[in-house]
């Protein structure tokens, strides 16, 4: 694991005036055992790395083939580079390996971008083929480990963080306008950033860049093969078991320790039930503790930690500790955000480097196994009446509920299922929060951005894709899990809960819901299997109904929120006056000053555990950390 950086330059600039150095030196905190940077023959390509390491044998990145002619620094893991390394030698070439990434280069020697496909882990790679002159950069499925890239006529740039490539002094530092517009109504589109021409490798990608042209190949996307797994949910459950303990178990790799993050439920509960059941030694747990009893899930927990007999660290988290570490995650992740929750995975992260070099985590199990509330919802009710009622108790359920802030309860209108339904055949929950977060937020912006606030081009987009894969013989249910697993896994989850704010503290994150074999077992599950008795994952909670607290299996799915009131502290932050002021607003040119200057007075009043003030709370942190983002990376203020 580490931080990778890198350019192309195209314009015969010499080599002495590369920013790789500062490139690499920007995202240091990735890799704290040390740096490297490597030039070709020419000068003109340059890769670089910062090394945190899991194999005491591993040699020195970029790791290189036989005849030293192809080149790779990569970020993250490969689980079946033996299995890899057995089909190279069968093809009569003598290899030895060190690390698991070394692999890659020898595995594109014997296949070509084609052996992408059969890589099992957690990555984001640049692989130079000196002979061919090209460059291909690749990210894994999913999109566990970022990547991205700045191309212009005279060459291309790219690094694990944004922050790499404004490295260079020669790019331009912008905000999309029309990223931003999409991220408003809670979608992003893959590839996108809230940055002008500053892209993401999208999950499933490899570029493939050439001193002429740049090529995007997807080499995997989630396809749902609904109907061709058993629909007895005991053999399913057992067959699940099996193959997700495989899962766990070659995570488990390198020289050093691997602890687990566990908040309590049966997602975070399943993966340290499994490390334990593989004979794993000394592991450990972290959990976070908030002071709002509310939103801590610590004393599950506790439990858990007690019944597996693992070793058990709370790691307490007060709304003023969020408040002042928001914005250092906010530089950490590099996009707008709606609740603190991911920087109190910043404070868990830190904690956990102390103890551990990396983490098994539970990202993944909602988005396939259909575990969040709304893949239960009846949002098509059949008449006229039962449409009324469904609306009347979702307004009760919102004013009561502090889950507003994540989305969860959008107010359902005729209008917008029949808009859903004639693009997706149904109406999704991302498109009813989409529609129903425009209606919140749309007044509060200025009318430039409102040019390009258009959620139903962007759903309109989505929904082509989605008809691609085969959207039109999908159901419902299905159709939430491609999108779940497309936009909200990679763009949000993966990114402020995950990733960037473990690696803040140089620690990797591994998901072995997301193994290759698991999301296989997933994408072949009907209707049967997630829903009715099978519903909030009851597959995996059977799958673990001896090895975990009946109080675990029992207990329904809770999102991981920071306490909204958390916003109350950040607020009252020394920095945040100036963030919110008319000078920042209009320089950033999202929103109008005056309807922010309303809605941080309507905060006050409005409590916070209500779902008018979660979701007041919710747009105002958006709003400040938009304008951290602008006032970090384009102001080039410091991060606090």
């Amino acid at each position: 694991m580490c931080g990778i950086a890198g350019e192309w330059d195209w314009s015969g600039r010499p080599r002495e005036q590369s920013p790789i150095a500062a490139m690499i030196q920007s995202i240091a905190h990735r890799g704290p055992e040390g740096q490297a940077c490597w030039f070709n023959s020419d000068g003109a390509v340059a890769l670089a790395y910062a090394q945190l390491s899991f194999f005491k044998a591993a040699n020195a990145q970029p790791v290189r083939n036989t005849r030293s002619s192809v080149f790779v620094v990569c970020n993250g893991e490969i689980y079946n580079h033996q299995e890899l390394a057995g089909l190279i030698r069968q093809a009569g070439r003598n290899i030895e390996l060190g690390s698991d990434v070394e692999i890659i280069p020898h595995l594109y020697e014997l296949r070509g971008a084609g052996g992408f496909s059969l890589l099992r882990g957690e990555f984001a790679f640049a692989l130079y083929d000196s002979e061919k002159r090209t460059l291909f950069l690749v990210r894994d499925r999913f999109g566990i480990k970022p990547l991205y890239y700045h191309y212009t006529t005279s060459g291309i740039s790219f690094g694990s963080e944004i922050k790499a490539i404004f490295a260079d002094s020669g790019v331009a530092r912008r905000l999309d306008n029309a990223s931003i517009a999409t991220k408003l109504f809670g979608i992003t589109l893959p590839g996108s950033t809230c940055f002008s021409d500053i892209r993401e490798v999208k999950p499933g990608c490899c570029l493939k860049v050439t001193d002429e042209k740049i090529i995007e190949q997807p080499y995997w996307s989630p396809v749902m093969n609904v109907g061709s797994s058993s629909n007895n949910l005991a053999e399913l459950a057992q067959e699940f078991s099996a193959i997700f303990e495989e899962a766990v178990r070659i995570r488990l790799h390198g020289d050093y320790p691997v602890g687990a993050y566990l908040s309590g439920g049966i997602d975070s509960s399943a993966v340290l039930a499994s490390m334990v059941r593989s004979g794993a030694e000394s592991i450990k747990a972290f959990t976070i503790r908030f002071e709002d009893t509310e939103f801590d899930e610590s004393p599950e927990a506790v439990n858990v930690a007690s019944q597996l007999g693992v070793e058990h660290h709370l790691v307490p988290v007060r709304n003023q500790d969020l408040a002042d570490n928001f914005l250092r995650s906010i530089w950490h992740c590099e996009i707008p955000v709606i609740n603190s929750h991911g920087t109190a995975k910043f404070l868990l992260s830190r904690a956990a480097s102390r103890h551990v070099k990396a983490v098994m985590t539970g990202e993944g199990a909602d988005e396939l196994f259909a575990g969040y509330p709304y893949f239960s919802r009846d949002e098509l009710a059949p008449d006229t009446t039962r449409r009324h009622q469904q609306s009347v108790l979702n307004w009760w359920r919102l004013i009561g509920s502090s889950q507003m802030i994540s989305g969860l309860l959008p107010l359902l209108r005729a209008k917008d299922v029949a808009r859903l339904t004639a693009i997706f055949g149904c109406a999704p929950y991302l498109g009813v929060r989409s529609l129903f977060y425009a209606r919140l937020i749309r007044r509060l912006l200025k009318p430039e951005i409102r040019c390009c606030f258009s959620p139903i081009a962007a759903l309109e987009l989505i929904g082509k894709e989605v008809r691609a894969v085969g959207g039109s013989a999908m159901t419902p249910t299905n159709v939430d899990r491609l999108l779940a697993l497309k936009y909200d896994l990679p763009a949000y989850i993966l990114n402020f809960l995950a990733d960037r704010e473990e690696m803040a503290h140089s620690i990797e994150g591994r998901v072995p819901f997301l193994d290759n074999e698991v999301v296989a077992f997933a994408c072949k599950l009907g209707d049967e299997a997630l829903m009715g008795e099978a519903a909030g994952k009851g597959l995996i909670r059977r799958a673990f109904a001896q090895r975990l607290p009946q109080q675990t299996l029992a207990k329904k799915k809770r999102l991981f929120l920071a306490p909204p009131a958390a916003l109350d502290e950040i607020l009252r932050s020394e920095w945040v006056p100036h963030l919110l002021s008319r000078e920042v607003t209009d320089s950033v040119g999202v929103f109008e000053w005056k309807k922010l200057v309303w809605l941080k007075a309507a905060s006050r009043i409005v409590p916070a555990h209500s779902g008018a003030g979660s979701a007041m709370r919710a747009l105002l942190i958006f709003v400040i950390s938009l304008h951290g983002l602008h006032d970090m990376f384009i102001m080039r203020r410091s991060a606090g």
